[in-house]
């Protein structure tokens, strides 16, 4: 007769970290209870109606059982990916919750202040290969990021033009900004 074994417990806080604009370094932690043979990182298709998970899930990486990271490279720039990571054994498997992390951006090229009067700046950018929905962050400062940073527009704003005009500066005062 051959033993039962139970399948294994769910992975535990799953989470993906940038580090990279191509890759991205999936971290969990191991189930409490022993007893998974190895991990499987996969990619879930969500319907057309979105949230759902279908029963069409891709593999991405198939790992070894003392395993708690992966780092999954080729991906595209600026790209928000959607991955959960299961322990499996031959009874079944368990999966960890489905999370989503965003490889990083290229930084902005050729910045430049297209025009200036004494309150007001008009500062242009370029993309440098990004794609258009890139959300861009503008700071400024009086002391060259030293003590002094006020924001002009953050990420969470949906900024997404290549340009920006700021207001309310103060005449015969130099300004650093940080796209």
């Amino acid at each position: 007769a051959v033993p039962y074994q139970p399948k294994p417990d769910a992975p535990v806080n799953f989470y993906g970290v940038a580090i990279s604009t191509s890759g991205i370094q999936w971290n969990w932690q191991a189930p409490v209870s022993a007893g998974e043979d190895g991990y499987r990182v996969r990619s879930p298709k969500f319907p057309a109606s979105g949230g759902v998970q279908s029963q069409y899930d891709v593999i991405i990486a198939t790992l070894s059982v003392d395993t708690t990271d992966w780092l999954e490279t080729g991906l595209m720039l600026n790209t928000s990916y959607y991955r959960y990571v299961e322990a499996y054994n031959v009874s079944g498997s368990s999966r960890s919750e489905v999370v989503s992390c965003w490889t990083l951006a290229n930084p902005p090229a050729g910045a430049l202040v297209v025009s200036r009067q004494s309150s007001v700046v008009e500062i242009q950018w370029l993309a440098n290969g990004n794609p258009a929905y890139t959300r861009w962050g503008v700071f400024r400062s009086t002391d060259n990021f030293n003590t002094s940073t006020n924001t002009v527009t953050n990420f969470s704003a949906n900024y997404t033009s290549t340009a920006i005009v700021v207001t309310d500066l103060s005449a015969n005062t130099s300004y650093w900004f940080k796209i």
